[in-house]
């Protein structure tokens, strides 16, 4: 855009760009009208629009092995007087996995008090007796830093998987 030159060269034309225009912006170039400021605080727009191309965002995720894993198995206090859940391959289930996530989520999620995976087992599960059931376990990544996209499991695809049997505990009436 041409300027009056007694405003110097520290005037520039600028684009605002939103958010979504950003990343628009990183997997091609959009169009937008630039605009300058007027000495008394008014813009004026340009007639003709630039193209505009950012580059793509630099990963703050880094890779990281979760080598001491710890599995809780949630279930209803109905199903838990009833029956003892047996994770027959918890071996596998409790293998070092990897997750991508800045230094604080990793630490964060390594800290926490809950159990890094929990295995949910339903009260419909009851259906199968004895039958042996797969289930992916669930990762109780810190909530704050997947909003934030700060962690996630290297290969979301495929989750460590839980086989687990349900066995009936003796009742209390039996001998």
């Amino acid at each position: 855009m041409l300027v009056p030159e007694e405003w110097g060269r520290d005037k520039v034309a600028r684009v605002r760009l939103k958010r979504s225009e950003i990343e628009q912006a990183r997997k091609a170039a959009i169009e937008k009208k630039p605009y300058v400021v007027l000495p008394d605080g008014q813009t004026r727009q340009s007639r003709t629009g630039v193209k505009i191309k950012m580059p793509p965002e630099e990963d703050r995720l880094s890779e990281n092995r979760i080598t001491n894993a710890t599995l809780a198995i949630a279930l209803s206090p109905t199903l838990a007087e009833e029956y003892y859940v047996q994770v027959t391959n918890l071996p596998q289930v409790l293998d070092p996995f990897d997750i991508r996530a800045t230094a604080a989520a990793k630490r964060a999620y390594e800290l926490q008090q809950l159990p890094l995976m929990t295995l949910y087992i339903f009260d419909n599960d009851t259906e199968k007796g004895q039958q042996e059931q797969r289930r992916a376990v669930v990762y109780n990544f810190p909530e704050e830093f997947v909003r934030k996209g700060e962690i996630e499991l290297k290969n979301p695809e495929k989750p460590a998987e839980a086989i687990f049997k349900l066995i009936e505990l003796p009742s209390a009436e039996s001998p």
